[in-house]
């Protein structure tokens, strides 16, 4: 499993497309709360085009996402799957 696990760091209010490669879950943890509310969206939206169809965001607790972006269901507590 740890062979297969691929990390990296991306500016997540960039374009995150091509730059890093598909994910299957992406961890966001306790990372939100230093954004905007506007930014929170377009970080989320980001990280979303690079996400599978089927993979999860997992956020912290303390972040705090007021409206959900189209495509994302929540899964859990600060677990969302991408539809």
């Amino acid at each position: 499993m740890r062979n297969r696990a691929h990390f990296s760091s991306a500016n997540l209010l960039g374009k995150l497309e091509g730059q890093v490669p598909l994910a299957d879950v992406v961890f966001l943890r306790n990372v939100l709360i230093y954004f905007t509310a506007e930014d929170r969206i377009r970080a989320i939206r980001n990280v979303m085009q690079c996400l599978r169809p089927g993979g999860y965001l997992l956020l912290g607790h303390s972040d705090n996402l007021r409206s959900l972006p189209e495509g994302l269901t929540p899964a859990g507590t600060a677990v969302f799957r991408k539809d």
